[in-house]
């Protein structure tokens, strides 16, 4: 096996691992996951992050996967921060209750890591 198909096979391994990860976060923010093992698979993302980008360049079917999650990801946080509290305005505006605020800012890193692993996943799937 050459260097490349190495780097291939670390890419998209890391990508299950950053897939896993993401759900075990989501699922922690719903009290399904005990929040010392949604710590770690955010860890685990990250590391597996960092791999991915190191190996982004292994071909160009790989490098296509990577930019399509980048691309989602840094969308989705974006309209996260911009369209989030727009949303909770109108959801509190029309329950008349102003309690708490529901939709964080700080939920943005999840919803671009989500995104992210979505996009990926979706054009891996599709193979283009």
């Amino acid at each position: 096996m050459s260097g490349a198909d190495r780097k291939t096979r670390l890419h998209l391994a890391m990508g299950h691992v950053v897939t896993i990860a993401t759900l075990v976060v989501i699922a922690a923010g719903f009290d399904l996951v005990p929040r010392a093992i949604a710590m770690v698979a955010a860890l685990g993302a990250m590391i597996a992050l960092i791999f991915m980008f190191a190996t982004r360049r292994s071909d160009e079917w790989v490098a296509s996967l990577w930019s399509a999650g980048a691309s989602a990801g840094f969308l989705g946080a974006i309209g996260w921060l911009l369209f989030a509290p727009f949303i909770e305005g109108v959801i509190d505006g029309i329950r008349g209750d102003e309690a708490a605020q529901d939709l964080p800012a700080a939920a943005a890193s999840i919803v671009a890591l989500a995104c992210f692993a979505l996009a990926f996943n979706l054009k891996r799937l599709r193979g283009h």
